[in-house]
């Protein structure tokens, strides 16, 4: 997120979102990178198909909302529901630990990522 821009939102044709959950909302880098670029990309990009995958402790469904939020007001079109990965750190110390994901939730972010590039494949 930190390395992406007005310049690269404009030349994708679609997009796969892939957010940390903070304090029930997107992380503040993430926050950053749709503030920074909302107002030079939009009604530039409307129909592009997006795709969302929000990491989370417990819930994810706020940040999944606020994805969904902002893509309906670039007029993006979601080609599945937000995808929540609910990695179950409740305490400090696991909230600061490195995380692994389950394999079987890492084949369904494959499958969202692969549904997403499907689409972009046949559409060009």
């Amino acid at each position: 997120a930190a390395d992406a821009g007005v310049d690269e939102v404009l030349a994708s044709d679609g997009f796969l979102f892939c957010a940390p959950e903070n304090l029930a909302s997107l992380s503040g880098e993430m926050k950053e990178f749709f503030d920074r670029c909302y107002y030079g990309v939009l009604d530039r990009i409307s129909g592009r198909p997006y795709a969302c995958l929000v990491s989370a402790g417990s819930d994810g469904a706020g940040a999944a909302r606020q994805v969904e939020r902002i893509c309906t007001g670039w007029r993006l079109r979601a080609v599945a529901p937000a995808l929540i990965v609910t990695l179950g750190a409740q305490t400090p110390e696991q909230i600061a630990a490195p995380k692994t994901v389950a394999p079987a939730e890492l084949a369904r972010c494959e499958q969202a990522g692969g549904l997403l590039a499907g689409l972009l494949l046949t559409a060009g």
